[in-house]
């Protein structure tokens, strides 16, 4: 997994990717207050394909 921040309107967010660069986008979305940790058995599984 690779952890990175998107500056965004001023504020920074954190994001986490998985998989290969050229494979389709999949994209979680988690809501507050949960973080990206809920979705780390997701990334795993779809980040193989």
């Amino acid at each position: 997994m690779e952890h990175l921040f998107a500056p965004v309107n001023g504020i920074r967010l954190h994001c986490v990717a998985e998989g290969k660069a050229d494979a389709p986008l999949m994209l979680f979305v988690h809501g507050f207050p949960e973080f990206w940790y809920a979705w780390k058995s997701q990334l795993d599984e779809f980040g193989n394909y």
